[in-house]
């Protein structure tokens, strides 16, 4: 539901899920869980409620052992998620913090296309911070990371930093993908909170 642009519908689905976690149930599931009713709830505007479902994994992510593959990569989407929170409150400080530790983490754990995203949200950060050269550089690390990726999977906000285009429908989409696969990768951008659909 979540990726067919149906967010109440997919937050329902992860509401029940939540009730069944019990003490057998597999960390990557409950997991991913958190992560993805933090995402739909950042893209509603819900950040609090966001958060919790940041902090709520973090706390999980205590019961999986250190070095576990699964910590370090959960952990980097988590606190990115986190860094994207801030960034929305305009709180850069505290958005600069919590994307500098998924950015150190994504280098180990995370996907080329992670690594993309954070420098993304980081360089916007900077950019809010008049620490131009500093965006600079991040803008132009998360293209150089796209042009390594196979496949590039922005959400809106990041598609239209990368791309500068305006995104409010699925032409709008359309030629940000464009833009992006210029970089010589693939391109989806993912939109299921657009309105316009």
């Amino acid at each position: 539901h979540h990726r067919a642009g149906l967010p109440a519908k997919a937050l329902r689905v992860f509401a029940a899920g939540r009730k069944v976690v019990g003490p057998t149930c597999d960390h990557e599931d409950i997991l991913l869980i958190e992560s993805e009713v933090a995402e739909l709830q950042i893209f509603q505007g819900h950040l609090r409620e966001a958060e919790e479902a940041c902090e709520s994994g973090l706390r999980r992510l205590e019961e999986v052992p250190a070095g576990a593959e699964l910590r370090g990569r959960m952990e980097v989407m988590l606190r990115a998620s986190l860094g994207h929170i801030e960034l929305r409150r305009l709180r850069f400080a505290r958005a600069r913090t919590e994307l500098r530790r998924a950015l150190a983490l994504g280098r180990g754990h995370g996907t080329t296309g992670d690594r993309a995203a954070i420098l993304l949200n980081l360089g916007v950060v900077e950019n809010e911070a008049s620490d131009f050269a500093a965006a600079r550089r991040c803008f132009e690390e998360a293209e150089r990371l796209l042009t390594r990726a196979l496949l590039a999977t922005p959400n809106i906000p990041e598609a239209e930093t990368l791309t500068g285009i305006r995104i409010k429908s699925i032409k709008d989409m359309r030629r940000a993908c464009e833009a992006i696969a210029e970089c010589g990768c693939n391109v989806v951008v993912k939109g299921g909170h657009l309105n316009a659909v």
